[in-house]
C-alpha cells in the first residue's frame, strides 16, 4: 500500500460533510494524528487492513468537536503516544468498532477511551490486542459506551493499570463479556470515582491483576456501581491481590455467581493477605453470592470477607469450595467490623467451608440475620 504523511494529521475533516470511507493497507500517518475528524464532521466507515498502519504521535485516529464516524473494522495497526482511538467533544461512533484476531490498538495512554460527553453506540468487540499504559478500553468524563464491549477467546485487553476502566461518571451501560484475557496491574477491570458498569459481567475467560497490595481482579471503588450479576462460567478464572472487591461506598446491585475460581492471592510475602471476594468499608451487595459445584472461592486471607460497616442483603450459598487459607486467623468466610449479612448462610451436601484458623467467623459488631445451614463441611483450626 501506499503512504500517507502529515505534520500534523495524515488525514483531517474539519467541515461538514458524510458519507465518506476510508479503507487503508499501507501507512497514514499525523505528528498529531493519522486521522482527525472534528468540527460536526459525519465519516461512514474506517477499514483499517492486516497490512495497514494508522499512527500518530499523540493519536491514531481521534473524532472531537461534535463529529460523527459509522464503525471501525483493523485488523492491522492503529496507533498514537496518548491513544490508538480517542473519542472527545460530545462526538459519537455510532456502529461497532471491531478489532480482528491479529489487529492492534495501542495507546501511549489509552488503547480506546472515550471521554467528555462522548458516545459509542454500538460497542467494542475485541479478537485481537487493545493495550494501553493506563488502560487498555476507558470510559471518562461522563462518556458512555454502549452496546457492550465483548473479548473473544482471541482477544486480550490489557493496561498497565486497567484492562477496562470506567471512571469520573463514565458509563458502560450493556455490560462486559469476557472469553479472553482481561489484566491490569491495578485491576483487570475497575469502576472507580462514580463509574458506572450496567448490564452485568460475565467471565469464561481470565480477569488478572497483579499481587501488589491494593489491586484486584475485578474493583468498585469510591461510589461505582455493577447493576447486573457477575457470573464466572467454569473455566473463568478471576484473579489478583484480592478476586473481587467492592470499597469505599461502591454496590453490587445483584449476584455474584461462581462456578470457576475466584482467588485473592496476596502478595507472597506471607504478612498480606489476599480476600476471593472483599466487601470493605460500606461496600454493598444487593444479591447472592453464589458458589455452584464446580466452584471456588479462595483466600490467602479469607475466601468471603464483608467488613467495615458493609452489608450483603442476600445469602450466601456454597456448593463448592470456600477456603481461608494463611495464618491462624484466617477463615472462609469472616463477618466483621460492623458488618452485616441480612440473609443466610447455607452450606449444601458435599460443599466445604473451610479456613486455617476458622470456617465461619462472626466478630466486632456484627449481625447474621438469618441462619446458618450445614449440610456439608465446615471447618477450622480455632
Amino acid at each position: 500500500g501506499g503512504t500517507i504523511s502529515g505534520g500534523v494529521t495524515g488525514i483531517k475533516f474539519a467541515a461538514r460533510g458524510t458519507d465518506i470511507s476510508i479503507s487503508n493497507s499501507g501507512l497514514i500517518y499525523g505528528g498529531y494524528a493519522a486521522l482527525h475528524l472534528s468540527n460536526s464532521y459525519q465519516l461512514s466507515l474506517l477499514a483499517n487492513s492486516s497490512e495497514g498502519t494508522l499512527a500518530g504521535d499523540s493519536y491514531g485516529v481521534y473524532v472531537d468537536g461534535a463529529s460523527h464516524m459509522n464503525g471501525i473494522t483493523n485488523a492491522g495497526l492503529i496507533s498514537g503516544s496518548i491513544a490508538g482511538l480517542g473519542l472527545g467533544g460530545n462526538s459519537s461512533i455510532d456502529q461497532v468498532i471491531f478489532n480482528a484476531n491479529g489487529g492492534t490498538i495501542l495507546g501511549g495512554q489509552y488503547g480506546i477511551f472515550a471521554a467528555s460527553d462522548s458516545v459509542m453506540n454500538a460497542g467494542i468487540r475485541n479478537s485481537g490486542l487493545i493495550t494501553g499504559s493506563i488502560a487498555g478500553i476507558a470510559s471518562l468524563s461522563r462518556a458512555y459506551i454502549h452496546g457492550g464491549i465483548i473479548n473473544d477467546l482471541t482477544g486480550t485487553i490489557s493496561g498497565g493499570e486497567y484492562g477496562i476502566l470506567a471512571s469520573n461518571n463514565g458509563n458502560i451501560p450493556d455490560g462486559i463479556t469476557n472469553a479472553g484475557l482481561i489484566s491490569g496491574s491495578n485491576a483487570g477491570i475497575s469502576a472507580r470515582n462514580y463509574g458506572t458498569l450496567m448490564g452485568g459481567l460475565t467471565n469464561s475467560g481470565l480477569i488478572l491483576s497483579s499481587n501488589t497490595i491494593g489491586s484486584s481482579a475485578i474493583a468498585f471503588n469510591s461510589n461505582s456501581t455493577l447493576v447486573g450479576d457477575l457470573i464466572n462460567s467454569a473455566a473463568g478464572v478471576i484473579s489478583g491481590f484480592e478476586g473481587v472487591k467492592i470499597t469505599n461506598t461502591s454496590t453490587i446491585l445483584g449476584n455474584i455467581n461462581n462456578s470457576g475460581l475466584i482467588t485473592g492471592m496476596g502478595d507472597g510475602s506471607g504478612s498480606s493477605y489476599g480476600h476471593g471476594i472483599q466487601l470493605y468499608s460500606s461496600g454493598l451487595l444487593t444479591g447472592d453470592i453464589i458458589n455452584n459445584a464446580s466452584g471456588s472461592i479462595m483466600g490467602v486471607g479469607t475466601g468471603i470477607s464483608i467488613y467495615s460497616r458493609s452489608t450483603l442483603t442476600g445469602s450466601i450459598n456454597n456448593s463448592g469450595l470456600i477456603s481461608g487459607g494463611l495464618g491462624d486467623q484466617q477463615t472462609g468466610i469472616i463477618i466483621g467490623d460492623n458488618s452485616t449479612l441480612a440473609g443466610n448462610i447455607l452450606n449444601n451436601a458435599g460443599a466445604t467451608i473451610s479456613g486455617v484458623g476458622t470456617g465461619i467467623r462472626l466478630s466486632s459488631n456484627s449481625t447474621i440475620l438469618g441462619t446458618i445451614n450445614n449440610t456439608g463441611t465446615i471447618a477450622g483450626n480455632t
